[in-house]
């Protein structure tokens, strides 16, 4: 107890507080401060600068890939527009329940936009495809794989062979 009345220990214990205090705001202060990595009026989003992180594109592949980007981007927001003009008027007639024929007929539609928005998908992967290299090229496939599937990155029941988790762990190391 005779530390605890020490009136230097007490000033001293609080001087380091003060500052560990200071350090801390000014480390919340310069994180905030901080630019975003992606300007907002750019085209590149998190998503593209993963894919070009990940797939390593020379400098020649990135532009390409930005004006791919770019079309791709406008082509789907185009069909996007159309789709929420049809269901807006699907939303409009949901009052009219005399009218089924003019909402299947919008909800056909909408089916026929969204085929557009996958071939456009398609059509813009297999470009991306047209500019990676051959190591490039199997790392895309993997990944549109993982994308485009993913009840297969949930599905857990293959994992496990007969026997238990060890035995199916041993198997797998020694491999």
């Amino acid at each position: 107890m005779a530390i605890l009345s020490n009136k230097k220990f007490l000033w001293g214990l609080i001087t380091l507080l003060i500052v560990l205090n200071m350090i801390s705001l000014s480390a919340i202060w310069y994180t905030r401060a901080r630019k975003p990595m992606f300007d907002s009026k750019s085209n590149i989003s998190r998503q593209d600068h993963f894919l070009k992180r990940r797939l390593n594109f020379t400098s020649e592949q990135q532009e390409s890939f930005d004006s791919l980007i770019t079309i791709h981007r406008q082509k789907i927001k185009d069909v996007m527009k159309e789709i929420g003009a049809l269901r807006k008027h699907i939303i409009e007639s949901m009052q009219d329940n005399n009218n089924i024929l003019y909402i299947d007929s919008l909800v056909r539609q909408i089916g026929s936009k969204q085929i557009a928005l996958e071939q456009i998908n398609y059509s813009h992967f297999k470009q991306v495809l047209e500019i990676c290299n051959p190591d490039q090229k199997e790392e895309f496939i993997h990944m549109l794989d993982g994308a485009m599937m993913p009840e297969r990155r949930f599905d857990r029941s293959n994992r496990f062979k007969k026997g238990s988790g060890k035995e199916r762990f041993r198997q797998d190391s020694n491999n």
